[in-house]
C-alpha cells in the first residue's frame, strides 16, 4: 500500500504531539520538581566517602561556630567544586548559605550511621550521610555537586542516553501504527474511487479489515460500495435504455421510409416538397438513431475489437478531402498539414467516425469563406500523436469547454439551431478513449474552437516526414 499526504501529515503531528507532551513533562518536572529520582544508595555512590566532608564541617562548628564553618566551607568550594551543607540532628540548616531545592528535605530524611542518601536533578545531584562532632553531637552533611561535574551522568552513566534513543524508536513506531491505522481505510477509499473515476463500475472497497470494522470507517467503506453499486446500476441502465430505444425506433422509421415512397408515387406534384422534407426529417432520425447505437456499443463494451493496424495520415487525410467536399458547397475549405507519420492499434471506422466528427463539427461552425486547419504531428515524448482540428467560428464560452463532449449538449448560442444532435463530440470522445487516448478542446489564440486528440502510437512509433 502507498504512503499517502496524508499517512505523512498523521504520522509527523502525532509523533510531534508526543514528543511535545515528554517536553512539556520533563520542563514542568525540571521547573516545579526538579528531583527526579531519590534513592537510599547507589552503586555509583559506593566509592564517595563523605567521612572527610562531614567530619570537618562538624570540627569547624563546634570550634568556631557559624563563621568558623562558612570560611571552612568557602575553602572546600574553592579547591572542590563542590557545596557542602551541615544541618544539626532535627534537620536544621547550620551554615546560612542559600539551599539548593531537595537539600531541606534530603537532611530531614532519618539515615542509619553512615549510610548515604542521594537525590538526582536535572541541575545537580545531592548526597547526604549522617555525621559526629568531637562532642560526639549528630549532624547531617548534604553534598551538592553541580552538573558540570557529570551530577547526573554518573548516577545513570551512559544510559540515558540509549533510553532517550529507545523512547524516540518506540515513539515513532507507536505513531506509524496510529498512523497507519488512521489512514489505511482512507486510501482503501481512494484507491476505488479511483478506479470507479476511471471508468471501473465493479470497483468495489473488498479489504475485510475495513467492511468488518465497527467504527466510521467501516461505514465508509460500505456507502461507498452501495454509492458505487448504485452509480453501475443507473450506467447499465441508461446503456439499455439508449440501446432498447435505439432498436424500437428503428422499426418504425423502416415502415415510414416504405410508406413515403409508396406515398410519392401516388402523390400530387404540389405535395413534393412536403414529402422531401420528410424524408429529410426521416434520414436525420436514422442517423441519430445510428449515432445512439454507436455511442451505446462504445460504453457498453460491445463495440468491435480494436486489432487492426491503422495508418493515422492515410485515415485522416480521407477524412479531410472528404469534409472538403462537403465545405466547398458552403464556401468553406479544409486545409491538412502533416508533420510525421505512424500506426495506431485499434477500428478504424470507429476511430474514422472519431475524427470525422470532430472536423465536420469544425466545418458547421467555422466562419464563411475561411478554412478548417487539421495537423498531425508527435507529441514531446514521442509516445502518441496528436492531432489538432482547429475552426475559424465564435469558439466556446470558458466555462461550457468541459461539457463539450456531454450526450446531448450543446452550447447555449446554437441549442436553438437544427445543426447536430449533440452526439457527435461525444461518440468522439468514447471512441478515443476506447483507443487509449483522450480528448480536449479550448479556443485558439485568435478567435475559433481548436479540438486535441491524443492517441498512442504502436511500438513502430511516430516518425517525421
Amino acid at each position: 500500500m502507498t504512503r499517502s499526504p496524508l499517512f505523512l501529515k498523521v504520522f509527523v503531528w502525532f509523533w510531534l504531539t508526543l514528543f511535545a507532551m515528554v517536553s512539556a513533562l520533563a520542563v514542568t518536572v525540571r521547573v516545579f520538581d526538579p528531583e527526579i529520582v531519590g534513592v537510599r544508595w547507589t552503586p555509583v555512590l559506593e566509592s564517595l566517602s563523605l567521612d572527610p566532608y562531614g567530619a570537618g564541617a562538624a570540627r569547624a562548628f563546634e570550634a568556631e561556630g557559624q563563621a568558623g564553618l562558612r570560611r571552612y566551607l568557602e575553602r572546600v568550594v574553592r579547591h572542590g567544586d563542590v557545596h557542602i551543607y551541615l544541618f544539626d540532628a532535627s534537620g536544621k540548616d547550620l551554615t546560612g548559605f542559600p539551599l539548593p531545592r531537595g537539600a531541606q528535605r534530603l537532611a530531614g530524611h532519618p539515615s542509619e550511621g553512615r549510610e548515604i542518601q542521594a537525590r538526582v536533578s536535572f541541575g545537580q545531584t545531592l548526597a547526604a550521610t549522617s555525621a559526629t562532632g568531637p562532642s560526639g553531637a549528630r549532624y547531617r552533611v548534604v553534598l551538592a555537586i553541580p552538573r558540570h561535574q557529570g551530577s547526573v551522568a554518573p548516577i545513570f552513566g551512559q544510559g540515558w542516553i540509549w533510553g532517550a534513543v529507545a523512547a524516540l524508536l518506540v515513539l515513532s513506531v507507536v505513531c506509524y501504527w496510529i498512523a497507519r491505522a488512521l489512514t489505511s481505510p482512507v486510501i482503501s477509499v481512494c484507491e476505488a474511487a479511483r478506479s470507479l473515476a476511471d471508468g471501473d463500475l465493479s470497483a468495489r472497497v473488498v479489504n475485510p479489515q475495513i467492511l468488518e470494522r465497527r467504527d466510521e470507517f467501516s461505514e465508509l467503506g460500505r456507502d461507498f460500495n452501495a454509492m458505487a453499486s448504485r452509480i453501475e446500476a443507473l450506467v447499465n441502465a441508461k446503456q439499455r435504455l439508449l440501446w432498447d430505444i435505439s432498436h424500437e425506433l428503428r422499426s418504425p422509421l423502416t415502415r415510414l421510409s416504405l410508406a413515403l415512397g409508396m406515398a410519392r408515387r401516388k402523390a400530387n406534384p404540389e405535395v413534393a416538397p412536403a414529402m422531401d422534407r420528410i424524408e429529410r426529417e426521416t434520414e436525420q432520425l436514422n442517423r441519430l438513431i445510428e449515432q445512439l447505437l454507436t455511442l451505446a456499443r462504445i460504453t457498453g463494451g460491445t463495440g468491435p475489437a480494436l486489432t487492426e493496424e491503422i495508418d493515422l495520415v492515410a485515415l485522416v487525410t480521407s477524412v479531410a478531402d472528404d469534409a472538403a467536399f462537403e465545405a466547398s458547397g458552403a464556401h468553406r475549405s479544409v486545409r491538412l498539414e502533416v508533420k510525421g507519420a505512424g500506426t495506431v492499434a485499434g477500428t478504424s471506422d470507429l476511430l474514422r467516425s472519431a475524427i470525422e466528427n470532430v472536423v465536420r463539427n469544425a466545418v458547421r461552425y467555422t466562419a464563411e469563406g475561411t478554412a478548417v486547419s487539421i495537423s498531425i504531428e508527435s507529441q514531446r515524448d514521442g509516445k502518441a500523436i496528436l492531432i489538432r482540428v482547429r475552426d475559424r467560428g465564435p469558439g466556446v464560452p470558458e466555462p461550457e469547454l468541459d461539457r463539450l463532449f456531454e450526450v446531448f449538449y450543446r452550447v447555449a448560442e446554437t441549442r436553438d439551431s437544427t445543426a447536430g444532435s449533440g452526439l457527435g463530440l461525444a461518440i468522439a470522445n468514447q471512441a478515443v478513449l476506447a483507443h487509449g487516448g483522450w480528448v480536449k478542446a479550448c479556443n485558439a489564440d485568435g478567435g475559433g474552437l481548436e479540438v486535441q486528440i491524443g492517441l498512442p502510437v504502436k511500438a513502430t512509433g511516430f516518425r517525421e516526414v
